[in-house]
């Protein structure tokens, strides 16, 4: 045999084979651009999460299954996945890999994975991400340039096209990603079946929330209208959360391949009843062709409760600190509208409230995660910044930065939301365009109902006051730092008799108030010389009427 001819073909054979390899496998969806808010959650585990929500879903486009064993997924030069050995996807199968998280839904029944190096690490300013064998050769390789677009990239046409923002497909129906399924969130290979189901089959609501709208697609619709009965077939949460709701029907169009939305009401009641199920089933689809329900043909809704006997409140918060230095409310010595941002907590109760763990949330996003032995003493606040250096002094108060580096609390309405380690909601506010009024809001009892109002309100020439808990009643501040620092307040410290010195230029015009942390008033007193012995050790105010306004001075008994 002609030994150089037989190497050229096995070279020829090698080349042909790699090549074949290379042209089948493809990288067919890359999400880096994490949709804000819980639409993001890419891989259902309930948060949205910019690094564990990213993915790469690829396609063995043969027809023949492929060993993936230690085939790697290189991100801008570096290893970010090593696939297992003895890893066999099907033929025209996807195969998804996850940034992390715990995901969980169905995807489109494929194979699912977490980045073996901890993350995938896509930039949204734009990446390169390669697919190559544990030998080196290069099965498919992309590189997309900036992309904040809130979805994902998808090939269009599917394995073959370029690459196109998911929001402009048509038969992505608006949903910003479809890892494990075409971007129809159908499986691959439907043939001429006209198939029904849930676009996705998990989804998540508050209890306040009033409904929620879930939607199912139709696909290789026929010349006839299509009829799907959606069920309540299970959960652990009773109908009656849902306005009683049993059953309902879904009228498809004629020849349309569309997506309709199927409107499921939410009873906001006040019972404490905690995180609820339910289970929706697509039981029967009616048309003269051959129709049948698809993968997604139930969807488990979880309802978080805004009912619960915490104890911990929100007492003042600020979305739009004011222009100048008196929207410094970290004290750093410079207004930043992130920064300056901060929420206010306190402890009504007579027991600790150990915050170990849980997580506060803007909408649905993550933005601090409390440390653990955080615990708020009855009678403390418990404070919490967008960032900066905190240079005030908050006596008494628990005092922490947003562990994401920011609070972002938009000015024209947004939810607040305190979730323990499981995800329940412990303390929920939403708010509108009342936080825009270059102040912050604070919460007060007005003729027993609760309500949140403007701090300029309750505190006169003052437009936030954090780690400062007031009665709600009106108390003018800012008058002149001279006046206030010619008060004197002796000792401070203070156990048994306090001695308030008022110079000339102010005179008494009232009674003098002594408030408790809670805002109660403890006593009235028209004397500047009193004896607190009998108060329990803690931080009081005085709240003192002059003819020059009524000034807040802070005291300590001990």
């Amino acid at each position: 045999m002609n030994k150089p001819l037989y190497y050229l073909g096995i070279f020829f054979l090698l080349v042909f084979r790699l090549t074949a390899l290379t042209s089948q496998i493809v990288i067919n969806e890359i999400y880096a651009d994490v949709a804000v808010s819980l639409i993001g959650d890419a891989n259902g585990d309930g948060i949205r999460s910019a690094r564990e929500d990213e993915f790469i879903e690829l396609f063995n486009n043969d027809s023949l299954p492929r060993d993936f064993s230690g085939f790697q997924l290189i991100i801008d030069q570096t290893i970010k996945h090593e696939f297992a050995d003895g890893l066999i996807v099907p033929p025209k199968t996807f195969l998804v890999v996850f940034g992390g998280g715990m995901p969980n839904g169905l995807f489109g029944q494929s194979p699912v994975l977490l980045a073996s190096n901890g993350s995938l690490a896509l930039s949204n300013a734009g990446s390169s991400v390669t697919l190559q064998t544990n030998e080196g050769v290069v099965l498919d390789s992309v590189t997309y340039t900036e992309t904040n677009i809130d979805a994902s990239l998808v090939r269009t046409p599917e394995f073959t096209g370029d690459f196109l923002p998911h929001t402009e497909r048509p038969d992505a129906f608006g949903l910003p990603y479809s890892p494990g399924t075409l971007t129809n969130s159908f499986p691959f290979n439907n043939g001429d079946t006209t198939l029904i189901h849930f676009t996705v089959n998990r989804g998540i609501a508050i209890e306040s929330d009033g409904r929620i709208d879930l939607s199912l697609n139709l696909i290789n619709p026929k010349p006839s209208q299509v009829v799907a009965t959606i069920e309540l077939t299970g959960g652990t949460g009773d109908a009656a959360d849902l306005a009683n709701f049993t059953s309902e029907t879904v009228i498809f169009p004629v020849n349309s391949n569309s997506q309709r939305l199927l409107s499921i009401p939410i009873s906001d009641d006040v019972e404490i009843e905690g995180q609820e199920t339910f289970i929706f089933t697509i039981t029967n689809v009616n048309a003269p062709d051959s129709n049948q329900i698809s993968i997604n043909q139930s969807f488990e809704l979880t309802i978080f409760d805004n009912d619960n006997d915490f104890g911990l409140i929100l007492v003042e918060f600020l979305a739009d600190p004011p222009n100048g230095l008196i929207g410094d409310a970290n004290g750093d010595g410079e207004r930043n509208a992130s920064q300056d941002e901060f929420l206010e907590f306190f402890n009504p109760t007579d027991a600790a409230i150990d915050l170990s763990g849980m997580t506060i949330y803007d909408a649905d996003l993550l933005r601090h995660q409390i440390p653990y032995s955080t615990i708020i003493q009855p009678n403390q606040l418990f404070l919490v910044f967008g960032g900066g250096e905190i240079k005030r002094t908050f006596d008494n108060t628990v005092v922490q930065k947003a562990s994401s580096g920011r609070l972002s609390l938009t000015n024209i309405g947004d939810r607040i939301m305190l979730r323990d380690s499981l995800q329940n909601i412990m303390l929920l506010h939403d708010y509108e365009a009342e936080a825009s009024a270059n102040q912050s809001i604070v919460f007060c009892p007005i003729e027993k109902e609760a309500e949140f109002i403007n701090h300029s309100a309750i505190g006169v020439g003052l437009s936030l006051s954090p780690g400062i808990l007031h009665d709600c009643n009106p108390f003018t501040v800012g008058i002149t730092e001279a006046k206030d620092s010619d008060i004197k307040i002796y000792p401070n410290p203070v156990k048994n008799k306090l001695k308030i010195e008022l110079p000339k230029t102010l005179a008494l015009t009232g009674t003098i108030k002594l408030i408790n942390m809670q805002g109660q008033t403890i006593f009235n007193v028209t004397s500047t010389f009193f004896n607190v012995s009998k108060l329990t050790k803690g931080i009081y105010f005085l709240k003192i009427p002059t003819n020059q306004g009524i000034i807040v001075k802070k005291i300590i008994v001990h």
